[in-house]
């Protein structure tokens, strides 16, 4: 993809290799893929240049017009084309928004998909559910996959929200077409509010990726209950103690008590083992006591620990660290940097 990366109209990757055709879902897609590669290879930064490049050039290419929605791509003379606002244009650039928030931490990568998802999930509906511009009652063609890919980019930034804002209208839309748009057999049709239609390939998927977004509000991943879970921590500022973390108190807090340094840890015992694959540090109002560098250890006797199931360092108030599923009991997460900033934890949660 990077091959096809030149100067027409900027920059931005081409369509095809038989033109120059700057359009939103082929730099979208570029987008999403090379901020997730960098999430995914310890100690990339070629993959994460070429993300930031890739946004830099799509914020400022025309694409995104006045109402905030994403139109095809560009013409000859690289203005915005004025063509149809699919909805998979608007989904997709959710989802490597999100991504490359996680690579960077910048928080206002999610101010923008916010906006964004604002202006699809209200121009783009009709009746409260989503519609395609322009929506027949084909399921063969590219476009019967549209609002699925759309979906799977909105249930993306969804689930990275604390506040999981669009996960009504995902519910909504997967409960209309599961009453109105599904056969005895569960095959599904184009029109997720209900009407005539086919069934077939494209509008399953579409399906599929709908369901699974409304399911899982928070990225496919079950958010634990933290009832009988307990906390402890190398050092305690206080009153700060460590259960304060797990008490879902907005105005309570864990701290350190001194400057944050390496060594320093937290240990969370979640009362059972389980499959463990994320967990956030939220220092809430303190927001500039997150972790300037952390590992994560897992354990299921407290004891015996391993090796670290991820490193990283924040950028924010807010920490996820995601970490290939593991069964584990115990959760420790040990500071690596250093900053005059106490370490301090307003919410731990981890997500099964």
């Amino acid at each position: 993809m990077y091959a096809n990366w030149n100067g027409t109209c900027g920059g931005g990757v081409r369509w095809n290799t038989n033109g120059n055709y700057k359009n939103a879902v082929t730099n979208e897609l570029f987008l999403q893929l090379t901020a997730a590669l960098h999430n995914r290879i310890p100690g990339d930064t070629a993959y994460l240049q070429r993300a930031r490049d890739e946004w830099n050039w799509f914020r400022n290419s025309g694409m995104v017009n006045t109402d905030h929605l994403v139109n095809d791509g560009l013409n000859d003379a690289c203005a915005n084309n004025g063509q149809p606002t699919w909805t998979y244009n608007q989904g997709v650039i959710l989802g490597g928004l999100t991504e490359l928030y996680r690579a960077t931490g910048d928080a206002t990568l999610l101010t923008t998909a916010r906006t964004l998802a604002d202006a699809s999930t209200t121009r783009l509906t009709s009746g409260g559910v989503l519609r395609e511009p322009g929506e027949d009652d084909s399921c063969t063609s590219d476009g019967a996959s549209f609002k699925g890919a759309y979906a799977r980019g909105l249930g993306r930034l969804n689930a990275q929200l604390p506040d999981h804002p669009y996960a009504p209208a995902l519910t909504t839309w997967a409960n209309s077409a599961y009453a109105k748009d599904r056969n005895p057999l569960d095959q599904y049709g184009p029109h997720w509010a209900g009407g005539p239609g086919s069934t077939d390939y494209g509008c399953q998927q579409s399906a599929l990726d709908l369901l699974n977004a409304a399911g899982g509000g928070t990225g496919g991943l079950a958010l634990l209950p933290r009832t009988g879970w307990s906390a402890s921590a190398s050092a305690t500022g206080g009153g700060d103690v460590a259960a304060n973390m797990l008490d879902g108190v907005a105005g309570s807090r864990w701290s350190s008590g001194t400057p944050m340094a390496p060594g320093q840890s937290v240990t969370v015992d979640t009362g059972a083992v389980r499959p463990l694959a994320r967990i956030t540090m939220d220092s809430g109002g303190s927001a500039n006591d997150y972790a300037r560098g952390y590992q994560v250890f897992l354990s299921t006797d407290g004891a015996s620990w391993g090796s670290a199931v991820a490193t990283g360092s924040g950028t924010g108030a807010l920490v996820t660290v995601d970490f290939p599923a593991r069964s584990a009991r115990y959760v420790k997460v040990v500071q690596t940097g250093t900053s005059t900033s106490w370490w301090s934890i307003t919410e731990f949660n981890a997500y099964s």
